[in-house]
């Protein structure tokens, strides 16, 4: 990964600079590199670019120490422990969806350990536009965020894992029992 793109960079320092024909294939198989460690490499920041699966479940994710979070979530503590829960509903169910999450831009916290744990996960940068994310997903699973009024605005399924304002919308399933999550996410897909 990095360090493939970080040896192949000096190589090209060292070795092959003065050579005009080489340069080119280099320097393009360099910036390929770079762009799929982009893709995929926690260090890069793991986006996905613009290349979404064709069938995922979105969690974005809200600031830990937001009163949404402490206050109008009783079963779920932090970030962590929402999207552990998420993916093993998800993992308990028949279909056969990816994951995507994007974490919320104004998030101090870094998910390292988080994207290291759940390399199958596929890890959106901050900046990446919410819109497409919401409008190309299957469902929304989220706590209480306004992510999920956006998604309804899309006529998109959504999951609350804590109190919203609009978890009584007919495209909503609130899932205050942990224990139901997964037949909840296979119903709100089907």
């Amino acid at each position: 990964g990095q360090l493939a793109y970080h040896r192949l960079m000096y190589l090209y320092k060292r070795y092959v600079k003065s050579d005009r024909l080489v340069m080119p294939i280099v320097e393009y198989i360099a910036k390929d590199l770079k762009s799929n460690l982009n893709r995929f490499d926690p260090e890069f920041g793991s986006s996905i670019g613009d290349d979404l699966p064709s069938n995922y479940i979105f969690i974005p994710f809200q600031v830990n120490d937001d009163t949404q979070v402490k206050y109008n979530t009783p079963n779920i503590d932090d970030m962590e422990d929402m999207l552990e829960r998420i993916y093993e509903a998800i993992k308990k169910t028949p279909s056969n969806y990816d994951i995507v999450v994007k974490e919320h831009p104004h998030a101090k916290r870094s998910y390292r350990d988080l994207k290291q744990r759940y390399q199958d996960i596929f890890w959106l940068q901050k900046s990446f536009p919410i819109e497409k994310v919401v409008k190309n997903s299957s469902l929304v699973i989220t706590l209480n965020s306004s992510v999920g009024f956006q998604a309804l605005a899309k006529y998109k399924p959504v999951v609350t894992l804590g109190y919203a304002f609009y978890d009584n919308h007919p495209y909503v399933t609130s899932c205050t029992d942990l224990e139901n999550l997964s037949q909840n996410i296979q119903h709100s897909i089907d």
